[in-house]
């Protein structure tokens, strides 16, 4: 059962960092990806449990009607969580090489992040004694949750590179964390709202293409800034 669920609890995530990995023109280390995957991974426990405390602290008896409230609240601690692996993971390391780095270590720790969620799920779901259901669920957690981990993630990445990119240190990750957690509060209310309809899958398609651009964006940027000029 256990073997199970880590099969289809690691599915998605693996088939997006394939994807991922695909739009950096230099493939990273395999050391390196491992282990801001597993780092990403851990960091899902860390956001648990401050989770758990402010469900206790925050919301009270009555979980219903505070948690559209909060949405925004525990998409903060999720992208804070997920930052903090890749940067521990990576950034002073040889791997961490050029800008659009900035965008595709936090992907990979967002990555392992959702894997961890979706390995809980499948395996709630077999215990059940529903294996169907939980391929069910882990295929709309495929094109939901685990894209949206990925793409505010990116998004928090962009905004780290391009200031990495102009010697501005510290505020591209903190204007980065603010748009991850909007576009990451904004899924959960969609969630909430209108669960996996339309709505949803169109926000969603909308975040994917606009990571793929700040891949391409930032890129040129580099590469703009970086090309000697001609004399």
């Amino acid at each position: 059962m256990l073997v199970l669920s880590l099969l289809i609890g690691l599915l998605p995530g693996l088939t997006w960092l394939w994807f991922y990995r695909h739009e950096d023109a230099t493939p990273e280390p395999a050391s390196a990806v491992i282990r801001t995957f597993i780092a990403g991974a851990a960091a899902a426990f860390a956001a648990l449990g401050v989770q758990l405390v402010m469900r206790g602290q925050v919301y009270g008896d009555n979980v219903g009607l505070n948690a559209s409230n909060y949405a925004y609240a525990f998409a903060f601690v999720e992208e804070l969580m997920k930052f903090v692996a890749a940067y521990v993971a990576v950034r002073f390391t040889k791997a961490f090489d050029e800008p659009v780095d900035a965008i595709l270590y936090p992907i990979i720790a967002a990555l392992g992040f959702a894997s961890v969620e979706n390995i809980a799920v499948a395996y709630t779901m077999i215990a059940g004694g529903s294996i169907g259901g939980a391929f069910e669920v882990i295929t709309l957690r495929f094109v939901g949750a685990t894209l949206v981990h990925s793409v505010a993630s990116g998004t928090l990445g962009y905004f780290w590179g391009r200031y990495l990119l102009r010697a501005k240190r510290g505020y591209g990750a903190a204007i980065g964390l603010l748009a991850a957690t909007a576009l990451h509060g904004t899924f959960n209310i969609l969630i909430l709202s209108f669960g996996n309809t339309t709505y949803t899958f169109a926000f969603l398609t909308g975040a994917i293409l606009l990571v793929l651009f700040d891949f391409r964006e930032l890129r040129s940027e580099e590469e703009a800034i970086t090309k000697p000029r001609a004399t």
